[in-house]
Order: C-alpha cells, then sequence, then structure tokens
C-alpha cells in the first residue's frame, strides 16, 4: 500500500509524493527523476528517520523505517528540465473565479449599501482569513444545521464565504443574507438612528456576537482541517468546538490580599476567553504611558482591585494576576480604546452616555510576537522544551556549516568518491558524518541549501550512533502533567511566537461613528510577507506592511488606528 512522503530538493519542496515501501529505491528514484530531472544514477538520498547515511541504489525499501509523511532530502542536479505535470493556463485564460485563488486579483469587497455596516464588512475580512473557520462555516452552510438564531447566522457566514471564494475586487459583494440574520438573531444591529439612517455599531461587539453564534453551531472540524478538536474550554459550559479551538484562551487568575496576606488564603480561577485585552493608559495625570502592545496586556493581566475580605471583614485591596495556561492557534487582542462617559445634561430620550476614544499610539509587532512571559509555569516548561531543541538544531546545523567549510578543499570529483557515510553502528564523530557529507553533497553539485540539509541529516544520524554529542537534535519531552498549547492546527513543538495576519482600525472620534476598515495580510503564513490588502468596504487596495504598523495611533481623530489585531501560531 503506497504511502504519501515529502521530498526536500535545495529550496524547492514536493508534498504528497507517493511511494510504494514495499518496493525498489530505484521505483522511488524514478519517480524523483519525473518530477526533478535529476537523473536516478545522480540522485543522492537521505531521510533522517528512514535510514542511516545515503540509501544505496537498488536497496529495498522494504529494509528502511519509511513511514507515512516522512520528509526525504535529495541531493543532485538536475540535466534535464522536468516534464510540466500539469498543463499549463495563461493568468488571461483564468475564469475570474480562479483568479484570486491564483494571486492575479485582490480578493472582493463587501459593499456597504448605505446601511452603516462597515464595523461588519471589516471583521468578516478578518474573519475571513482565518481558512479552519472559514471552510466550517461554508461546510456547515452545505450540510444540514440544528435549527436556531446561531445556526442561521453560521450558515448565512458560509453561504457568503462561497459566494466571495468565487469574485474578486472586481465584483461587488453585498452581505444581504447574513446581514438579515444577524439582526433576527442581535437586534441591536438593527437599530436604526432618528433620521432613519441604521446607526454605526462598535466592531468587537459584532464580532463577540459572531463568535458566540459560530461557537454554538459550528461544531464539527472541517473535513480538510486538523482533527479532531481541543478539548472543551475549562468552565465554558461549552462543548467542543471550532471557534474555541482556534481562539480559545484559559488564563488562571490568582487573587491575593495585600492587607493580609498571610490570613487571607488566596483566591484562584479559570477565566475563559475569545480574546485579550490591551489596556491603554496615557495622557495628563497618569502615572502609566503604554507605548506597546506588551506593556498594555501586562497591564490587563495585572493589577489592583477592592474585594471584600472575609478575615478583615470589609473590603481590602487585593493584587490581581492572570498567566494563559492554554494558548490558541490564532490570538486575537483588542485594544481598549473606548470608554464609556455619562452626559450629565443628557435632555429626555437622549443617550445617557458615550464611548469616547482613546487615541493613545501604542505599536504592535507584525512578526515574532512572544507570549512566553504571558504564560503559566507549567505551560513555559512546554514552550521552553520546544524552544531548547530548536535550539540543540541550530547549533547542530551551525556545526554542520563548519564542518562543511572545513572539508571544501580537493577537486569535487575526488571527494563525492572517497565520501561514505557512516552505518548506525560506526563509531565517527557528528562533525566527521557532517563533512562526509558535505562533501558527497558538493560533489552532486547542488546547491548550498542542498548541501547544507545533507550535511545536517548526516550530523544527526552520526550523534545518534553510540557517539554523544551535545548539539544532539532528538526532542526534550516535556515534565509529566505539563500543560500544552492547544493541539489543534497548531505548528509542531510550538515556541509561542506569532505573527499579525489581520487587523480592524477605527477612524473617528468614538465607536458611534466613524468609519471601520480591514487590513489582511497576504502570502503563505510564517513567510514575513510584505504584502498586505486593505478592504475599506468594496474599496480593495494594496499596502505594505509598513503601512499597517503605521495605525499604532498618532492622536488624530481622522486616522486610522488599530482596534483589534489577530495573530497566528508560527513558531
Amino acid at each position: 500500500m503506497a504511502i504519501t512522503v515529502s521530498v526536500k530538493w535545495g529550496k524547492k519542496k514536493f508534498d504528497d509524493v507517493k511511494v510504494d515501501p514495499a518496493g525498489s529505491s530505484d521505483a522511488f528514484r524514478a519517480t524523483l527523476e519525473g518530477l526533478t530531472g535529476v537523473p536516478a544514477a545522480k540522485q543522492k538520498l537521505l531521510c533522517k528517520k528512514g535510514w542511516p547515511g545515503i540509501l544505496k541504489a537498488g536497496a529495498p525499501l522494504s529494509a528502511t523505517s519509511l513511514s507515512e509523511g516522512a520528509v526525504v532530502t535529495l541531493v543532485g542536479t538536475a540535466s534535464k528540465l522536468a516534464a510540466a505535470s500539469e498543463k499549463v493556463v495563461f493568468v488571461e485564460d483564468l475564469p475570474r473565479s480562479a483568479l484570486a485563488s491564483a494571486g492575479a486579483a485582490l480578493p472582493p469587497g463587501l459593499a456597504n449599501g448605505h446601511n452603516n455596516i462597515c464595523y461588519m464588512n471589516a471583521t468578516l475580512q478578518c474573519i475571513r482569513a482565518v481558512p479552519e473557520l472559514c471552510q466550517a462555516a461554508r461546510e456547515a452552510a452545505a450540510g444540514d444545521l440544528p435549527p436556531g438564531a446561531a445556526a442561521g447566522v453560521a450558515s448565512a457566514l458560509g453561504h457568503l464565504f462561497e459566494e466571495m471564494a468565487h469574485k474578486t475586487e472586481h465584483d461587488d459583494v453585498f452581505p444581504a443574507g447574513f446581514l438579515a440574520a444577524v439582526r433576527a438573531a442581535h437586534p441591536v444591529f438593527a437599530e436604526v438612528a432618528p433620521n432613519g439612517i441604521p446607526r454605526q455599531q462598535d466592531s468587537d461587539e459584532f464580532q463577540n456576537a459572531l463568535l458566540g453564534d459560530l461557537a454554538t453551531a459550528l461544531v464539527k472540524a472541517p473535513a480538510a482541517g486538523p482533527a479532531p478538536l481541543a478539548p472543551p474550554l475549562r468552565g465554558s459550559g461549552r462543548s467542543a468546538n471550532v471557534v474555541d479551538s482556534l481562539l480559545g484562551l484559559e488564563l488562571d487568575t490568582t487573587m491575593t490580599c495585600d492587607e493580609a496576606p498571610d490570613a487571607e488564603p488566596p483566591v484562584r480561577r479559570t477565566d475563559t476567553q475569545l480574546k485579550l485585552v490591551c489596556n491603554i493608559q496615557g495622557g495628563g495625570g497618569s502615572s502609566t504611558k503604554v507605548n506597546f502592545l506588551s506593556e498594555g496586556l501586562r497591564l490587563a493581566m495585572e493589577g489592583s482591585t477592592e474585594k471584600r475580605s472575609e478575615v478583615l471583614g470589609r473590603d481590602a485591596l487585593w493584587t490581581r494576576k492572570s498567566r494563559i495556561s492554554r494558548l490558541p492557534p490564532y490570538l486575537c487582542v483588542q485594544f481598549m480604546r473606548f470608554y464609556w462617559q455619562a452626559h450629565t445634561d443628557a435632555a429626555p430620550g437622549a443617550p445617557a452616555g458615550s464611548k469616547f476614544k482613546i487615541k493613545r499610539s501604542v505599536a504592535f509587532p507584525a512578526n515574532g510576537l512572544d507570549m512566553f512571559d504571558f504564560c503559566a509555569p507549567d505551560l513555559q516548561k512546554a514552550l521552553t522544551a520546544a524552544r531548547d531543541k530548536h535550539a540543540r538544531e541550530e547549533e547542530s546545523r551551525r556545526a554542520a556549516r563548519d564542518a562543511a567549510g572545513a572539508s571544501a578543499d580537493g577537486p569535487a570529483a575526488k571527494r563525492a568518491k572517497e565520501a561514505e557515510l557512516p552505518s548506525s553502528s560506526s563509531s565517527s564523530s557528528a562533525a566527521a558524518a557532517a563533512a562526509a557529507a558535505a562533501a558527497a553533497a558538493s560533489s552532486a553539485d547542488a546547491d548550498d541549501e542542498s548541501a547544507l540539509e545533507a550535511a545536517v541529516s548526516a550530523s544527526a544520524e552520526g550523534s545518534s550512533s553510540g557517539t554523544s554529542s551535545s548539539s544532539s537534535s532528538s526532542p526534550a519531552a516535556p515534565e509529566e502533567g505539563v500543560a500544552l498549547p492547544s493541539p489543534y492546527a497548531m505548528p509542531a513543538e510550538f515556541e509561542g511566537i506569532y505573527e499579525l495576519f489581520a487587523v480592524v482600525s477605527h477612524a473617528g472620534p468614538d465607536a458611534e461613528s466613524g468609519h471601520y476598515t480591514g487590513w489582511v495580510r497576504q502570502g503563505k503564513p510564517g513567510s514575513g510577507s510584505d504584502d498586505w490588502v486593505n478592504f475599506d468596504d468594496e474599496t480593495v487596495s494594496s499596502c505594505k506592511t509598513e503601512h499597517v504598523l503605521g495605525l499604532k495611533g498618532s492622536g488624530s481623530d481622522t486616522g486610522d488606528i488599530a482596534y483589534v489585531v489577530f495573530y497566528r501560531a508560527v513558531k
């Protein structure tokens, strides 16, 4: 029965390559020759978990440990161009529905239609950038959902996302069905002003309502996504669902009485939520100045409050400290920019107060958001285990690179003939194995990345063959009982590092006025792409990371300021 493996060749990677583990390696080499153009006789194949050293020509694969999902490194130079496996289709011949997915056109915007729904449009563009959530909604819309308002919202969202999947920036998409479902489920979003125009709403309040509905309705993992779903959030009262699996956080909170720390026992609880809050303090008279996202997160997770002390028999000052015990694959953060202020001279029938805006500039990173310091000790242990393992692997790469450089003298042909990788019983050192692999790679005239990959693989083989080495890449398992991040849709061996991929911004003096826009990063997750798309209702335009980072705020009522930011786990 055939299995699928991934093949790395220089800077290219071929996924889902079929191979018969009971067949001959020659058949596998023939397949690779068709993919890459590297002649079978000149291929050098390495697989750290499949076989020691370089796979010998004609060796039966049944004698190896090649398994499903293994990564095979190919070293060699193509002597001919690989035959095209698919018919070449030119961009101008693509149907409009395929242009966006091919990157030849920008994705579609969402029309406002004088409904004051920019808050909804901006949020939906960001939610659509979470592929697992988008796919789950589309699949739910095509299947059977139980009756209820939440299911109606989820179904309407799935139909909307399905329509948008076949449109581009040149098409007008008006979310009429979804808007009707939301207003039926949440009448607050159907309110109109005295002039008859629909009221502007807070995008964060809309997001909370939407995610609550989706958490109720989307209880099955999408067919194309990872499975099973993450366990239910502790104390949430909800069963396992897609929303909690993707965005759910658990925080361990401890409250200590400052006035009776020895007599009053600490109060501990677990909080569950779908976002973190970045508190903002600044301006005249404030002792705390928040200039960066990390400072605002810490301010929200640590603080003081008044609470009754049973020991003292009165209200006392307590210190609160929260730490994350479960990290999600997608992290949402809301900047606390709006605050409520009552109107002391409000006329009868007029609003009792308004939400005013804090315009202070707060910077946030596009890459490398490190959540380690905000995690509970048990979760930090799990993240540390992954970080230590990756540090050892990096040390192994460095040693291999040094070994490859040291063996660079001498004719390439001679190095190729003399190179011989050790077997699993060899007592050669890891550095010697790395040098031999580097020499073999050089003889194949492969590019630097292929040679380095070979050296790293050989170094790992050598260090596991009876010779102790401080640069061993064997994983360090977390201690028993150590908490792990949510396993659903998480990168393997997650270190707690996130990258920015979507932003909802707001321009205007308060939450009930102004304008919301969405910003979504393009490119593969973890690639560090500098390309973004700005969604201003139906107007769609390209922009760069520098424009998005400029949303940190400048104190202006007219400029866009980040209100809700979305990060995804990458490392």
